[in-house]
């Protein structure tokens, strides 16, 4: 982008996926950024980090929190505070204003580089996720690419229990070399990470808020043009990986395999759960000092995306305007049936009490005439008493 003025960097636990609906150009109204928000033991969280190249010096330095809008800079979060965001909005504009509908993207070719959990290398066809397992962050501004590509072979695609087994003994499963493709297939080269290049015009804002559940919505941060801070661009990163990078503290990370694992089963043609190693029989002459194992857990926090789904929410079957709304339709339906039930037992109570009114009028009415018919009856006799004492 020529007048790009901002860089956002994303890596880690991050699945893409853009609508289907095409704008002009070939443009798209939002990027859906699907961030995983449950890896069990295996402690993530999400981190934003904002750095501006300063006017004056040249230099890249950290934005302070009152230049970022930022509560703090780096920002972090942990998977249940971000299970606690119903959706997250990434837009330009002023931040005190609403976020919009919908925007404008443009998706670069270099994305189809990302690995796509909806190809021939893992699932082969639409997939199903497990409802509530991504937090949605929709990006409403930016022209997203791919970068960091592996070379040819690089990594591998493997099987849960390949990288069980990998765990398990800290270094290469047992008859590596003689794994059949369910169980493990060398990788074409990938990109790990995605970027997104903006542009913040004159009198606008780079917003990023959390919306609550109850519609509230939290400003996470909001970065003014770049001159307003005497910088030149902003440098933006945002991630979803390993809650520390202390020397071994990756040994239980499960890999890749944190994507598959939020995949509802039945999974595609019935495939397995898969995960990434870097392939043991790469040559690593320039990682010499580095242990296979430890290697193999490069590949634990890296991008993914969905090619053939519109969008994440409608793939998790959870969030969805539309289940709401079927929801929403269903409950007045219910509602509808309640009232018509209750109008036709008041209806049906109605038309018993006074059917009871009436046949009590009735035969209050029959009594009164057989009472009227027994005190007619009666008088002839009393007068013919009369008349024979006389």
């Amino acid at each position: 982008m020529a007048n790009s003025n901002a860089k956002i960097t994303f890596e880690g636990l991050l699945l893409f996926c853009f609508p289907n609906n095409n704008l002009t150009g070939g443009a798209k109204s939002h990027c859906e950024i699907g961030i995983l928000n449950e890896t069990g033991e295996d402690e993530h969280e999400v981190v934003i980090n904002i750095m501006k190249k300063d006017l004056n010096s040249g230099q890249t330095i950290p934005a302070t929190p009152a230049e970022a809008g930022m509560a703090a800079n780096p920002l972090k979060f942990s998977h249940q505070q971000i299970r606690g965001f119903s959706s997250l909005e990434l837009y330009t504009g002023a931040s005190q204003q609403s976020p919009p509908r919908s925007g404008v993207v443009t998706r670069d070719a270099s994305f189809d580089k990302i690995l796509n959990l909806e190809g021939g290398d893992f699932y082969g066809g639409k997939i199903n996720l497990i409802e509530g397992r991504y937090t949605s962050m929709f990006a409403k501004t930016g022209e997203f690419s791919a970068i960091a590509e592996t070379p040819s072979g690089m990594f591998c695609r493997v099987s849960k229990p390949v990288v069980e087994e990998a765990k398990k003994l800290k270094g290469r499963p047992p008859g590596w070399g003689g794994l059949l493709d369910a169980d493990k297939r060398a990788l074409a080269p990938f990109a790990r990470k995605a970027e997104a290049d903006v542009e913040i015009g004159q009198n606008q804002s780079l917003v990023l808020k959390g919306i609550r559940d109850d519609g509230s919505a939290e400003t996470l941060f909001s970065l003014p043009h770049p001159s307003i801070i005497r910088a030149e661009r902003y440098v933006i990163s945002f991630s979803n990986s390993d809650k520390t990078s202390e020397p071994g503290a990756v040994l239980n990370c499960s890999a890749f395999l944190h994507h598959s694992l939020a995949i509802k089963s039945p999974r595609p043609g019935g495939k397995s759960e898969y995960g990434l190693m870097l392939n043991f029989d790469f040559d690593f002459i320039s990682q010499a000092g580095a242990t296979a194992f430890q290697r193999s857990e490069e590949a634990c926090c890296d991008c993914g995306r969905l090619e053939d789904s519109g969008s994440l929410t409608d793939a998790s079957k959870g969030l969805t305007t539309q289940k709401i709304s079927k929801a929403a339709k269903a409950g007045k339906k219910a509602k509808s049936r309640k009232a018509s039930k209750s109008a036709k037992t008041g209806k049906a109570g109605k038309a018993g009490k006074a059917a009871k009114t009436g046949k009590a009028a009735k035969s209050a009415k029959t009594a009164k005439s057989a009472k009227a018919a027994k005190s007619s009856k009666s008088k002839p006799a009393k007068k013919a008493k009369a008349r024979k004492r006389r």
